[in-house]
């Protein structure tokens, strides 16, 4: 069976769900989305989809701070979801990907209300990382500003910055990469955001890191129900991470990119002694610029439960 895509304020076959190689955003990343995930309950004869509700209404206010508009209200957007779940026959764990854009065919990047279109698809998908552990990488790629491109409202074109880190950590040998504000603290992953687990607490930077403020982040916080601080995480906090039975190998490696993170703040006059030295003496340096040292992010228990099967949502 073809899938079916919601497009043009209709339900139609994917084959017709079409936009012209004109399209402003595509030429130019103009639009905002939303990742929804639905599980399959144990009984197989259900899915939940995740906070559908709060997710529409965050890419309502996303579109409307990039001056455009879903093709309806938060509320009927939500029964076209539910509906386009019904016609595709999901009976597994799905994604969701509700998308508004700028239609228009016009030239020159702007952004006009009168052109926007909401367009939503639906596929399986299991888990996005895999439960084991990773190898991951801070990146030499910064994140972008939340004044050069609003990271709450998850808009298209802020994706390149994550689509850069994570190739560039790929080209080296990394599954992910972590990237770092301007200041050189934690921000979030190129898709994830980023927790670790130390003296008992839950950490994670804050919202107000150039990241996205996310519904899953929101709601991991509402399920630890236990001590848990926010802090303004800094490559060097994250070298001190507690270490678990089950680690997350993170390595800063400088990449092919010509700003490369260099050491963390206030680090040049200190070691950061680790138990894994080994790919200390391993690491090479690039040029005559230093780079980070290896370090280990806990990730077990609840953290690996979720960090593991999720987005930054």
């Amino acid at each position: 069976m073809e899938p079916v895509i919601y497009f043009n304020r209709a339900f139609r076959p994917e084959s017709e769900a079409t936009v012209s190689v004109r399209s402003r955003a595509l030429h130019y990343g103009l639009g905002c989305f939303a990742g929804i995930r639905g599980y399959k309950t144990d009984d197989g004869r259900q899915i939940h989809v995740f906070r559908l509700d709060r997710h529409v209404r965050r890419l309502d206010q996303s579109a409307r701070i990039l001056q455009l508009a879903l093709s309806g209200s938060p509320s009927e957007i939500t029964a076209v979801v539910v509906e386009l779940l019904r016609r595709n026959e999901v009976r597994d764990d799905v994604y969701i990907r509700p998308i508004v854009f700028a239609n228009s065919n016009e030239l020159s990047p702007l952004l006009d209300v009168n052109s926007s279109e909401t367009a939503i698809f639906c596929l399986p998908l299991g888990r996005y990382l895999s439960a084991a552990p990773i190898d991951v990488c801070v990146s030499s790629w910064r994140r972008v500003r939340e004044t050069a491109i609003p990271a709450r409202a998850k808009a298209t074109a802020g994706y390149l910055n994550s689509a850069l880190a994570r190739r560039e950590a790929m080209d080296n040998g990394y599954t992910e990469a972590i990237l770092l504000t301007e200041e050189g603290h934690v921000s979030e992953g190129s898709a994830e955001h980023v927790f670790m687990v130390r003296d008992g607490q839950l950490i994670s930077p804050p919202s107000t890191a150039d990241n996205l403020d996310g519904i899953t982040r929101q709601s991991l916080i509402v399920l630890a129900r236990g001590p848990w601080h926010r802090i303004r995480g800094t490559p060097d906090r994250a070298y001190r991470a507690v270490r678990g039975r089950r680690a997350l190998s993170v390595r800063n490696r400088c990449g092919g990119h010509s700003r490369a993170l260099g050491r963390p703040p206030n680090s040049r006059r200190r070691r950061h002694r680790t138990d894994h030295e080994a790919s200390v003496q391993s690491l090479r340096g690039c040029g005559s610029r230093p780079c980070a040292r290896p370090l280990r992010l806990a990730h077990s228990g609840l953290v690996n439960t979720i960090v593991g099967a999720m987005s930054c949502g």
